[in-house]
This record gives C-alpha cells, structure tokens and sequence, in this order.
C-alpha cells in the first residue's frame, strides 16, 4: 500500500499485573526479552466470501470484524458473531472501506478511501451508525489522509495521519480531540515516522516506527516513556523489522516481524519471552506468512490474516492462546 502503509489488512487493556505500565516499560528495557519455545495452538480458518478476507478485531465475546474482497479487488467490511455476518461499506462508498479494531460493544474502527484516493477514518457504532474520523493534521493529498486503527472500550481510537509531506504520525482521538504521538528516532522523511496500533482502558499506547534506514520497529508508552520492541529474527533491512498489533489490558502484545526473505511470521510477547505465533497453513515464499492483526482485550484470543503460496489468498485465522 502506498501512503499510509498500516491498517489491518493491508500487506498489518489494570493493578500490578494487569498492566504494562512505566514501571513495567522500565523492566523491560533493563532485562530485553528472551524466545521461549514454540506453543502448540489451533488455528481456526475464517473466510468470508471467495476472494479472499481477513479477520482484524475481536471482542472478549468472540465477536469478529474483518475485511473481505469481492470478485473485482473491492474491499468491503463485516461484522461476524457466531454464524450470523452482516456485511457493510462506509455511507456513499463501495468496495473501499477497511475495517481495522472492534471494542466490546462492538464498535468499529476502520477507514475507508474516497474517489481522490484519500483516506478516511470511522467508527461504525453498535447501532449501524457511522462517525468520520480524520485528524485535522492530516494531509489532503492521494494516498494521504487519516486511518483509525483500533477503539478501546472508553471510546479512545488510536491510528495514523500521514501528513502534507507524506510522513506518518501517531494520534490519539479522545472524543474528536486529536493529540499527536511521535515516538523519538522515527524518521521524518516520506513514509517514516509513527503509528498506533491499540491503546489500552488504562491508557497504555502500543506502536510502531520507522525509522531513517527505514526499518520498523515497535514501542510501549506509557506516562511519556518509551521502551521499544524488536523481536528475534526481524529483518534489519529496509522494509524489514518489527511491527506491532494489539496490547491487552493484561500485558500480553502480539505482533509480527519481516525476516530476511520477505515472509511475515506471528509472534507473541508474555512476561517478556517472545514465542512464535504462525498459522501452520501459511506459505514461505516471499509475500507469504502470518499476519497477526489484533487480540481480544484480556489477551484469551488473536486474530488476523494467513497467506499460502498455493493460492495466494488471504484468509482469515483465530486462535485461542489463552489469557
């Protein structure tokens, strides 16, 4: 994706324990993170429609949201509970809107990309109900524009501007009141810079920046602090590196990283050991992979994309990794 280069679907919640905070953000700085052995998981498939989908949110309740193709290349939005999916597009649009984050109201954050090719985020409210969501920073320009990457249950959506000179930021939106998060080292040239994949109920922002060679690598902040996040075996190349895609309410992070050869791998962060976290139907030719996309907010459920090299479709995956 040109542009704004995250949203779930593209290529990408308190006490002692109960939240990564400063204090905890600090310990993991001083003690780096260790790989701890391969856990045996079920993955469980999801398609929706024949073209290819991708599960990007879950509540604690199991509900999904997603993104699917229809048979032309459009992408359309969908919100599944149980066997019962409704399928949607943002107001005046069709075949142009991704879905990225659900809350456990099932509200959605997503965005979509209108005739200008400028993107746009939203909230879809329980009820059907549409909000826009654009950062006033935002630049008008193609492929510029604001994404609205994921939703806490206080209504907080996080996600990413990219800018006039094609830069990407981080920003907070708290009930239509935009703050801007840069992580320090993020690069400032076209299509480096920051972006925010989940916040959580207490606050605690999970992200990602790219930085001057243009290599991506993830961040926890929290009271102001920074602590970055570089699992084992990300590629130290451009276009390479970590990338982040939802922190729970209980600590747990859950991201990918892009090794050498180009192929996507899962993996998942807990009490500071790194464990894989790959869908064992996924292909390893470049472009192949797992594409972790978000996590329930107790840390019980993860979700995202696959891709095998049989068919080269995306196809959507769960799995219960327990919290």
């Amino acid at each position: 994706m040109s542009g704004l280069r995250s949203l779930r679907g593209g290529r990408r919640r308190a006490g002692v324990a109960a939240v990564v905070t400063a204090s905890a953000a600090l310990a993991l700085a001083a003690a780096p993170p260790v790989q701890a052995a391969s856990r045996s998981l079920q993955f469980l498939t999801v398609n929706v429609g024949r073209f290819g989908s991708y599960v990007n949110g879950v509540t604690n309740a199991s509900v999904m949201t997603g993104t699917y193709q229809d048979a032309t290349g459009g992408n359309h939005g969908y919100l599944m509970s149980g066997s019962n999916v409704v399928k949607f597009d943002f107001p005046g649009t069709y075949g142009a809107t991704f879905t990225s984050g659900i809350n456990d109201s099932n509200a959605i954050a997503g965005a979509y990309i209108d005739d200008n090719g400028v993107w746009h985020g939203f909230v879809r409210w329980p009820g059907g109900g549409f909000s826009a969501v654009n950062d006033p920073k935002a630049g008008s320009g193609g492929g510029q524009g604001t994404i609205a990457e994921d939703i806490n249950d206080n209504g907080v959506v996080v996600g990413q501007y990219l800018d006039s000179d094609n830069v990407n930021h981080g920003f907070v939106d708290k009930g239509g009141v935009f703050t801007t998060v840069d992580r320090p080292h993020a690069g400032v040239a076209a299509n480096q810079g920051t972006i925010l994949a989940s916040e959580t109920d207490a606050g605690v922002i999970l992200g990602e920046y790219i930085d001057s060679n243009n290599v991506t690598h993830g961040f926890v902040e929290s009271a102001g602090i920074f602590t970055s996040i570089n699992a084992p075996g990300a590629g130290s190349g451009a276009g390479e590196g970590t990338a982040t895609a939802a922190l729970s309410n209980g600590g747990t992070i859950v991201g990918n990283i892009t090794d050498g050869g180009g192929v996507e791998h899962g993996w998942l962060l807990r009490d500071w050991q790194f464990t894989p976290l790959n869908d064992p139907h996924v292909g390893t030719a470049n472009g192949d992979g797992t594409f972790i996309k978000n996590m329930s907010a107790n840390g019980d459920v993860v979700v995202g994309e696959y891709i095998e090299s049989s068919d080269a479709i995306a196809h959507g995956f769960v799995v219960n990794i327990g919290g």
